[in-house]
């Protein structure tokens, strides 16, 4: 780890740049995918509910 983290300092601010855009799309697509199985845990099932009006 403290090498990963000696490596992150001795990088480029360009190196950085890319590595915290990388990480942050990765975080972001990974949070976007998860948040229907998260708040609507309902929505797992793929059978639609023809009760839904009622």
């Amino acid at each position: 780890m403290e090498k990963l983290w000696t490596a992150f300092k001795e990088a480029t601010l360009q190196t950085k740049l890319f590595w915290i855009v990388t990480l942050s799309l990765g975080l972001l697509t990974l949070a976007l995918c998860l948040y229907p199985y998260i708040w609507f845990p309902e929505h797992r099932s793929q059978q639609p509910q023809e009760n839904y009006d009622s």
